[in-house]
């Protein structure tokens, strides 16, 4: 068993685990107050196709998801946070797995990468949501 196969695995394993999680808590009726679903519309699936497939060219998703969230006023700006998280959990692992199946990437490279990104996304949100609102910079400023 080679180490690709088993970041595949373990990605898989993981997405699908947050898809259980997530179906569990749809079925159960936990929505957020003033939702009253948790699928989304065809337009809203056309925005997400977009601009995951900007993200696949390197643009990045949550920038282009959050301006046109902003243009459409789809989503309140306290919520875009929230809904980017969820929003792009099923396409963010497709593109991994995706990629990882078809471009060859140095194992030393991508498992630095993938440890740097899961430190930076479960100890950044706690250091910026206890900053004042004046510290953050004028772009990320939402309310």
């Amino acid at each position: 068993m080679n180490e690709r196969f088993i970041l595949l695995a373990g990605l898989a394993v993981f997405t699908l685990f947050y898809i259980w999680r997530w179906s569990s808590y749809v079925r159960a009726g936990k929505l957020p107050p003033g939702e009253s679903k948790a699928a989304p519309s065809p337009g809203q699936l056309v925005l997400g196709f977009v601009t995951n497939f900007f993200d696949k060219l390197g643009i990045g998703s949550f920038a282009t998801t959050t301006s046109l969230f902003k243009f459409t006023k789809t989503v309140d700006d306290e919520n875009i946070p929230g809904t980017l998280t969820v929003a792009h959990t099923f396409p963010t692992p497709a593109e991994a797995l995706i990629s990882i199946a078809l471009v060859t990437v140095d194992m030393t490279t991508l498992v630095t990468m993938i440890v740097a990104a899961v430190a930076g996304s479960y100890l950044g949100p706690g250091l910026v949501a206890r900053w004042p609102m004046r510290r953050l910079p004028p772009g990320l400023r939402v309310l």
